[in-house]
C-alpha cells in the first residue's frame, strides 16, 4: 500500500515520512525489550528438577545460546533503527533516497526495513 506515502516520483511524503517515523519507533521499543531479556532466557542455565540429565541441560545451553544470538542480532537491529532515527530528524527530506544513486528507495523495501539505507541493486553493488 503506498496510497499517500510516496508521490509520483517514489519519493516519500509527510504521511510516509511520519508513519516509517512510528514502524522505527515501535521496532526500537520492540528491540530494547527483546534485548532486556526479560524473560531471562539468556541468563543462568538452571536445570528443570523433573527432567534430569544430559539432555536436559544441553537442551538448556542450547535455548540459552539461541537468545544471546538472537539479543546480538537484536543489538545490531537497534543500532540501525536509531541511526535510521537520527537519519530521518536530521534531515527528512532525504530520508528513504539512496545515497549512492540518488532515487528515492522503493516504498515496499522501506515499509519492510524502514532502517534500510540504500535500494536493493547499490547494495548488492557494495556486496559485490
Amino acid at each position: 500500500m503506498t496510497a499517500g506515502f510516496t508521490d509520483a516520483e517514489g519519493a516519500l511524503t509527510d504521511a510516509g515520512r511520519d508513519h516509517l517515523a512510528r514502524a522505527l519507533e515501535g521496532a526500537r521499543r520492540a528491540l530494547v525489550d527483546l534485548i532486556d531479556d526479560t524473560g531471562g532466557r539468556a541468563g543462568t542455565v538452571s536445570l528443570d528438577p523433573q527432567r534430569e540429565g544430559r539432555v536436559s541441560r544441553a537442551d538448556a545451553l542450547q535455548q540459552q545460546q539461541m537468545a544471546k544470538a538472537g539479543r546480538r542480532r537484536a543489538a545490531a537491529r537497534l543500532e540501525r533503527v536509531e541511526a535510521a532515527l537520527e537519519r530521518l530528524e536530521a534531515d527528512p527530506d532525504l530520508f528513504g533516497w539512496c545515497p549512492d544513486c540518488e532515487t528515492p528507495i522503493p516504498w515496499r523495501r522501506l515499509e519492510a526495513m524502514p532502517e534500510t539505507v540504500l535500494c536493493v541493486p547499490c547494495l548488492q553493488k557494495r556486496r559485490g
